[in-house]
C-alpha cells in the first residue's frame, strides 16, 4: 500500500475508499515484487502449512452415513441460508425504503415444490421458526433454491420514520448454533421449520 503512494496511518482504510470512490475506473492500490510475494511467510520452513492440528480430531469425524443421519431434524426439516446477497441489500444499512425503489424485497425464496407441499403461493405470507426465534415474511417462489432450502436476505428487520421494513434473519440464528473452532454463527445452515402463515 506505501509503495502504491499511500500514507500508511490508521486512516489509511478510508483514504483508499475514498479514492477508489473518485477512480471508479478503478486505480493500483497496492504493489508487491512477485519474485518475494512469499519473504513475509513466518513459518519455519517458510511454507504454507495446509495442515492444522487443531482440525484432526474433526476431520477425523467425517463419515458420509453418520453426517446423513445427524443431519436429519424432524422438527426442523428445512435449511434457512440466512443471508441473501443481492443489489438490494447491504448488510445493515439499509434505512431508507427509497434504497431499494420500495421493491419487496425481504423476501422467503421458496421452491416450487416446497411452495406446492406448504400450501403457500408467491406473494403469501409463511412463518418461519428455527430454535432461536419465529418471524412471518412474504414467500417468493423462486428457481434458484433447491427442495428442502429456504433463503432469507440479510440486512432488513430495521426501522425507518418508525416503521420496520422486512425480517432481521440474524434473530433467527441460536448463539450455541456455530463452528466449534471458530465459534462462528452457522448463517448457512439453520435448520428450520416453514409453515403457511394463516390469514388475517
Amino acid at each position: 500500500v506505501s509503495r502504491a503512494g499511500f500514507e500508511i496511518s490508521p486512516m489509511v482504510g478510508d483514504t483508499i475508499f475514498q479514492r477508489l470512490l473518485e477512480k471508479p475506473e478503478g486505480m493500483v492500490i497496492a504493489k508487491v515484487d512477485p519474485d518475494q510475494n512469499l519473504a513475509k511467510l513466518r513459518t519455519t520452513g517458510k511454507k504454507i502449512n495446509l495442515y492444522i492440528d487443531e482440525l484432526k480430531e474433526w476431520m477425523d469425524e467425517i463419515d458420509p452415513q453418520k453426517e446423513k443421519e445427524a443431519l436429519r431434524n424432524d422438527l426442523f426439516p428445512f435449511v434457512l441460508v440466512a443471508g441473501r446477497h443481492f443489489p438490494h441489500t447491504a448488510n445493515t444499512i439499509m434505512r431508507n425504503p427509497a434504497w431499494n425503489e420500495h421493491k419487496e424485497v425481504c423476501t422467503l425464496l421458496v421452491s416450487r415444490a416446497d411452495g406446492e407441499a406448504l400450501g403457500v403461493r408467491d406473494g403469501e405470507e409463511a412463518w418461519v421458526s428455527t430454535e432461536a426465534s419465529r418471524v412471518r415474511v412474504p414467500v417468493e417462489i423462486s428457481d434458484i433454491v433447491p427442495e428442502g432450502v429456504v433463503v432469507i436476505p440479510h440486512g432488513f428487520g430495521l426501522d425507518y420514520q418508525g416503521k420496520s421494513y422486512g425480517v432481521n434473519v440474524n434473530q433467527l440464528t441460536k448463539n450455541t448454533h456455530r463452528d466449534k473452532l471458530t465459534a462462528t454463527p452457522l448463517h448457512r445452515y439453520v435448520p428450520c421449520r416453514v409453515e403457511r402463515a394463516a390469514e388475517g
